[in-house]
């Protein structure tokens, strides 16, 4: 489960906090491919936020490529692939990401 720490000023707005958090997770293999996210119910309520905060976050990682969505079983992070990086000093992440086509999801 994902804890947060939100910012108190809230120069951006929770759901960019969230999608950042989740992303990075990712990125950094915190969060694996094939990982079930939490639900957006039981994450809301463990954030103490709203239900459509975590949806618009996931919608964003979705359309990005983070994470997939598998109908009545919830969502899935997707497996990506570092690129690099435009001067060549190791490897990063950036632009937009299709994710790959991942071995059934079986609960």
């Amino acid at each position: 489960m994902y804890t947060i720490s939100f910012e108190g000023s809230r120069k951006k707005p929770l759901y960019q906090q969230l999608y950042s958090y989740v992303r990075q997770s990712i990125e950094r293999g915190d969060t694996v491919a094939n990982q079930k996210l939490p639900s957006k119910r039981r994450l809301a309520a463990h954030l103490n936020i709203s239900q459509f905060t975590v949806q618009s976050a996931y919608s964003q990682l979705q359309a990005e490529g983070y994470i997939r969505s598998v109908e009545k079983k919830g969502y899935y992070a997707c497996e990506i692939e570092p690129i690099r990086t435009p001067q060549g000093h190791g490897y990063g992440y950036g632009g937009r990401f299709i994710c790959t086509r991942s071995p059934p999801v079986t609960d």
